[in-house]
């Protein structure tokens, strides 16, 4: 039995299976590997195990990062636990997408502190930001710094 080409290298399908285990959209690889969301989601299916490898490694690495001081050390990695599958970075040319969209890296923290306000958690600091402060026991609205 005669098989077909590799699509891609097995360097670029692990960064492919490693980008969807992080809850990178298929039709956002699909562009950026110059690939079909059918042939995407065929070497998904393909390497299922090594996906799940890979998603497996990357909760235990959170639950690692999350047990150190409260919370992880990457600004952008806390930004995407926030907005929990809402937002991905493609590891092949690191942009950024918000709800389908192409965003910068502030637009993306600013947005998951926006959820993180509302949970009344710790805001992510990162530069380009305005984190906001809740001031207990004032008279007026909180103070953007």
């Amino acid at each position: 039995m005669m098989m077909g080409k590799a699509l891609l290298s097995k360097e670029d399908r692990d960064d492919l299976l490693m980008s969807l285990a992080m809850g990178e959209k298929p039709s956002h690889l699909a562009e950026d590997y110059s690939l079909t969301v059918k042939q995407v989601m065929k070497m998904r299916n393909n390497y299922k195990a090594k996906f799940y490898d890979f998603k497996k490694i990357l909760e235990e690495q959170e639950a690692k990062e999350s047990k150190r001081n409260g919370h992880t050390s990457d600004p952008i990695m806390t930004a995407l636990i926030a907005l929990n599958g809402k937002a991905s970075v493609c590891q092949k040319t690191y942009r950024a997408y918000l709800n389908g969209r192409h965003v910068s890296y502030p637009q993306l923290v600013e947005a998951a502190n926006n959820i993180l306000t509302e949970q009344k958690k710790e805001l992510i600091r990162y530069p380009g930001v305005n984190a906001i402060y809740s001031i207990e026991g004032s008279c007026g609205p909180s103070m953007r710094i």
